[in-house]
């Protein structure tokens, strides 16, 4: 787990979330704040191997019944080799975000 440099953990999670927990609107638009793509908001200055950024940003996105899938889904379930690159090293694999079989996105 990512730590920011006064010691606390912090992952990027969608506004909302970060304001249901106590996070206030102008920290949230603040400095120590950064945008991710697509949305998530975490601490600046967070230290982490871009692959797991990426992972942690698409956790971010998930929602109640959406799982996470590919290369991500098996750097969490331990598979350390699984960086999100392909095999020449150079270009990056998205992230899968899967939708439940029952939702109207997997219809």
């Amino acid at each position: 787990m990512r730590r920011r440099r006064d010691g606390g953990a912090m992952h990027a999670r969608r506004t909302a979330h970060h304001l249901r927990a106590g996070l206030t609107p102008d920290v949230a638009r603040g400095p120590t704040m950064e945008r991710r793509a697509h949305g998530p908001l975490r601490a600046t200055g967070l230290d982490a191997p871009a692959h797991l950024q990426r992972v942690d940003d698409a956790v971010g996105l998930l929602l109640p019944g959406t799982a996470l899938g590919g290369w991500a889904s098996l750097l969490l379930q331990g598979n350390n080799w699984f960086d999100g690159r392909t095999g020449d090293g150079c270009d990056q694999r998205s992230s899968t975000v899967r939708p439940a079989p029952s939702s109207d996105v997997a219809r």
